[in-house]
């Protein structure tokens, strides 16, 4: 009798090919690296997206309507505002009106559309605003706002915002993140308001708790108002380098120091 001697099967060769899963996660990711670097292109520059240009000079206006002649005299009217700044110009200056609402939440990065200006202090130094009549020099505002923008027109926006752009310019990126909110706002707005400021009525809001000068709300009335005190003795530069306690000068001007 003989017996049969089966061999062993052969293992399975090795399938050297990568599995399908695989293959789609890296097509995937490629494709999100591929999305999120075109939509950081217009962060970077942001003329794309704004197709109308107006050079004032120290003021360039960029927007997504076209711009009437009466820029102008908005720009003048900015000119003006930054003249009360004792910070050096730090222009030209790159503004962008948002007429596109989302627009103004894209370069705001911001879920919300209801501010008036925002600035990208840290890399470009773009200024961006809400959508705006430069026919009348006036933004035009959301439903939330409840407040009068008497006082705030258009050249008002773009000067205090242009302010935040002399400020991390004159203090630097690191000292400007350090300084309080009280004083780059309260500050912003001293220029963005020409030097034009009721002191004494301020005090008097301030002192019956009036929503104006709650900040939450949307003013700045309570900041400038401890800036306008607290400029009376220093520069802007030195409040930066050693700020004062915000309720010490809100004090004094409670107080009668106003």
């Amino acid at each position: 009798m003989f017996e049969t001697v089966r061999e062993p099967p052969s293992p399975a060769p090795h399938d050297t090919r990568p599995r399908r899963w695989l293959v789609a996660l890296w097509l995937g990711l490629a494709c999100l690296a591929i999305l999120a670097s075109l939509a950081a292109i217009p962060l970077a520059w942001p003329a794309l997206l704004f197709s109308y240009r107006f050079d004032g000079g120290a003021v360039v206006v960029h927007s997504d309507r076209p711009i009437p002649p009466e820029i102008s005299e908005v720009i003048g009217d900015v000119e003006r505002r930054l003249a009360s700044s004792e910070l050096p110009a730090a222009g030209p200056y790159q503004v962008y009106l948002c007429n596109d609402v989302w627009k103004l939440a894209y370069f705001g990065h911001r879920l919300s559309t209801g501010f008036g200006g925002v600035t990208d202090v840290y890399l470009t130094r773009n200024i961006f605003i809400r959508p705006a009549d430069i026919r009348t020099n006036a933004v035009l505002p959301p439903a939330s706002w409840r407040f009068s923008l008497a006082d705030r027109p258009l050249s008002y926006f773009i000067a205090h915002e242009i302010a935040h752009v002399q400020q991390v310019a004159a203090l630097g990126r690191l000292s400007y993140f350090k300084a309080p909110t009280w004083l780059l706002e309260g500050y912003a707005d001293h220029v963005g308001k020409g030097g034009e400021f009721d002191l004494s009525r301020s005090v008097d809001a301030l002192r019956q708790a009036s929503p104006e000068m709650d900040p939450h709300l949307g003013l700045y009335k309570r900041y400038q108002l401890a800036v306008e005190i607290a400029l009376r003795q220093h520069s802007f530069r030195e409040l930066a380098s050693d700020p004062p306690d915000l309720s010490a000068v809100l004090r004094e001007a409670t107080d009668g120091g106003g």
